[in-house]
This record gives structure tokens, sequence and C-alpha cells, in this order.
């Protein structure tokens, strides 16, 4: 199955000083899937939390994170991934 959505102009907004963005609402796809773009500058990061029904899904394009999932802390790169899976 195939979804074709617009990218609607929505504005970028700062949460936890992380630039996000939607760029594809979860409404869109009947909430199975949505899309955030985040942008950070050095040592902004968000608090460590466990997602009970959720799984993110961190692609990395440019610099690196530090990724925290299944106990373990690992450094992801520009060109990597990391899923976290909900508990």
């Amino acid at each position: 199955m195939a979804w074709f959505a617009p990218i609607a102009p929505v504005p970028a907004v700062n949460h936890l000083d992380f630039l996000c963005r939607v760029v594809l609402p979860g409404e869109a796809t009947a909430g199975s899937l949505s899309v955030i773009e985040q942008r950070a500058r050095l040592g902004c990061m968000s608090p460590r939390h466990v997602h009970a029904r959720e799984a993110e899904t961190f692609i990395v394009l440019d610099g690196a994170l530090e990724g925290w999932c299944e106990g373990q802390v690992r450094l992801v790169e520009a060109g990597r991934l990391i899923l976290a899976r909900e508990s």
C-alpha cells in the first residue's frame, strides 16, 4: 500500500532545544506513522524515556547522536540509524 500525502508548509517549533517540524502527521497515515524532522546543536538532548506503545527511529543525516536503547548507549554517526522499539 502506498501513501501519498502532501508536505504541508508547517513552521518549525522549539521543543527541548530541538528545532522540530512535522513532515508527515499521524493523521495522514491513520495513526500508523508520523515523520518529524529534528535539528539540534551539539550537546542538545531529550530526557531519557521509554515508549510503551510506539517505536522511534532516528536517521542521522549529519553529525552524530548518542542513543540509549535496550539498556545500551551507542554513538550513532551520520549515515546510520537507531531503532528504539516500544517496551
